[in-house]
């Protein structure tokens, strides 16, 4: 395969839902912080739900916000596979976010007299 076509190959995922839970912040045992997402999105009648990891800053900036929130992720596609107590092998395809955009917290600006404001861009 030659260096051209290797460089058109990207691992990179774009999607635009809303919450269907409350994100799960925890803590790993070496202290990181980590976010477990489930993002629904829908493409004319049918809805997918959509695993998202997010890490460090991004966990926290997800990190209380309610179920149906519209939020933007980028990230790449990682699948992972499990054997259960019963040996069966299980996997699961998940994005792990590497941007997370909150359009509406994004829209919420400071006034200079400290009163939040909203600007709405239409």
């Amino acid at each position: 395969m030659s260096t051209a076509n290797v460089a058109q190959h990207k691992n990179e995922v774009h999607l635009a839902g809303v919450l269907a839970r409350s994100p799960i912040v925890r803590l790993t045992s070496t202290g990181k912080k980590v976010a477990n997402l489930t993002l629904a999105t829908t493409y004319e009648k049918h809805t997918e739900f959509h695993r998202v990891t997010a890490w460090d800053n991004h966990a926290e900036k997800v990190e209380g916000l309610p179920k149906g929130e519209f939020i933007k992720v980028v990230g790449r596609l990682q699948t992972r596979s499990w054997e259960d107590a019963n040996k069966v092998k299980h996997y699961t395809t998940e994005v792990v976010a590497w941007n997370i955009g909150i359009p509406a917290k994004d829209l919420v600006t400071t006034s200079t007299t400290g009163a939040e404001v909203t600007d709405v861009p239409f």
